[in-house]
């Protein structure tokens, strides 16, 4: 569902008195998606332009891969905390691309003393 249509599902669940948390989720995953691109790209371009350490780049894409995995689950295990209302979903958006956020500056820090 695109921007619009979560908004008028939004005022048919109020009119409804349904539970806001999964569509609240969804546009709050689609407001902060720009925002995860382009961490994910830096992190990508860091990954495979800046690190000298891995030799070849079949080291680098398995690496790669692999904090893909690890971002992948680590986004859908606070997604699923949101969800639950474990935690606020505002949080469970924001804290892994906070995350992300923190690597990526670690990350070029360490490349900058290079």
């Amino acid at each position: 569902l695109n921007i619009l249509q979560l908004y008028e599902l939004r005022k048919n669940y109020i009119k409804l008195n349904y539970s806001l948390t999964e569509v609240n989720l969804q546009l709050l995953k689609l407001i902060s998606f720009p925002l995860y691109l382009v961490l994910i790209v830096i992190f990508s371009s860091i990954i495979m332009l800046r690190i000298k350490q891995f030799n070849g780049n079949t080291i680098k894409i398995s690496f790669g891969l692999f904090c893909s995995v690890i971002i992948y689950y680590l986004n859908n295990f606070f997604i699923v905390l949101g969800s639950t209302e474990k935690i606020p979903l505002v949080f469970s958006i924001f804290i892994p691309l906070l995350l992300l956020a923190s690597v990526n500056i670690l990350m070029l820090n360490k490349v900058n003393e290079k």
